[in-house]
């Protein structure tokens, strides 16, 4: 079995990397690092290990003690450090390629940016009597919202169609291509529009759109500004709590998790059971 001073040791290093780790990833270039994915992945091999170490040497040898108190707490403990590597399997998986030892911070620049600037917008329409001006912004946010939750979301569909074409075994040519756009542009812009020969080119427009040669994410544009207005507009309208809620959200990456959600160190502190 395991001496005091052995577990101990293993503790406090644990205590350690989480502590340094609360500080790096506070700051997001920091948190980008190559050190700090190299701190957290040796945090996470030290729990693992530390983990597998007790669950073999301590509790299962608890368990045949003979001793009833004995067996009935290392079960319990058993049963908890079941549940500590359930939680900790799922926030690895999350944060973390441990193959790649690269971590995984969900990026929210363009989020935060986009609520920021209808902020911007909302201060400059209070502090300005100039019809121009306001008509100005007013106009900039109706073309952010054309091109952004109305046009990238058309992107998307479009994206959808041919995924399922080709998922059905189909061909992808030219005209079914300029066809498909075409009738997306058609149904996205109504009757209120009329189409005459020279709007034929807008079928070939896709072939110029690079989101179309990436990944599938032209819908996160759309959602993105969607939720951004959203809050914006809670803040604009003074709704409480929403600026800590906001501010909260944008915290949500490694280090908001380790220092409100996950105490590792706490997980490990054996002196006040045995």
């Amino acid at each position: 079995m395991l001496t005091y001073d052995e577990l101990n040791a293993q503790n406090d290093e644990i205590t350690e990397l989480t502590n340094v780790l609360n500080l790096l990833l506070t700051d997001r270039l920091l948190c980008d690092s190559h050190v700090t994915a190299e701190l957290f992945c040796r945090l996470v091999e030290r729990v693992r290990d530390h983990m597998e170490i007790t669950d073999k040497k301590i509790y299962t040898q608890l368990l045949v003690s003979g001793n009833e108190h004995i067996s009935t707490m290392a079960n319990r403990f058993m049963g908890g450090s079941k549940e500590i590597k359930r939680i900790f399997s799922e926030f690895v998986r999350q944060w973390c390629d441990m193959k790649k030892q690269q971590l995984m911070v969900t990026d929210y620049e363009e989020f935060a940016s986009i609520t920021n600037e209808m902020l911007l917008a909302s201060s400059l329409r209070g502090k300005t009597e100039d019809r121009d001006i306001v008509a100005y912004l007013i106009d900039s946010q109706i073309n952010d919202f054309r091109t952004t939750l109305f046009r990238q979301t058309m992107f998307a569909e479009f994206e959808l169609l041919i995924h399922r074409q080709v998922e059905q075994g189909e061909s992808l040519s030219s005209d079914w291509l300029n066809n498909t756009y075409m009738n997306l542009v058609k149904l996205y812009h109504g009757d209120a529009f009329e189409y005459d020969a020279e709007d034929s080119l807008i079928q070939t427009e896709w072939a110029r759109i690079p989101h179309f040669y990436y990944n599938f994410y032209v819908y996160k544009y759309a959602t993105g500004l969607a939720s951004a207005a959203s809050i914006s507009s809670s803040i604009i309208n003074g709704e409480e709590g929403t600026i800590d809620r906001y501010i909260n959200f944008l915290c949500v990456k490694i280090g908001y998790i380790f220092q409100n959600n996950i105490h590792f160190s706490g997980f490990f502190s054996y002196s006040d059971h045995f």
